[in-house]
């Protein structure tokens, strides 16, 4: 039976669960990755770049699935 710490963790073992708790009592724990304070966000004009590049991969996607799409109409309209 899991038994649960003060911490709040639960502990399956009675024994790991006491060192455990006090383990996460004191641990600090950093979050992953630490952003440096040294960098500048990107300028409107790159997300504006981005946001065009990525509407026309798309837009060349519909386009392309479209057209395979219609041409698997057409050739099946002709086997019928």
């Amino acid at each position: 039976m899991n038994r649960t710490c003060d911490a709040g963790g639960i502990c399956p073992h009675k024994p790991q669960c006491l060192w455990s708790c006090q383990l996460a009592e004191t641990r600090k724990v950093k979050p992953y990755p630490a952003i440096p304070d040294d960098i500048e966000p990107v300028s409107d004009t790159w997300h504006k770049i981005g946001a065009f590049m990525l509407a026309s991969i798309f837009a060349v996607l519909l386009v392309f699935f479209a057209l395979i799409f219609f041409t698997g109409l057409w050739i099946w309209s002709l086997l019928i």
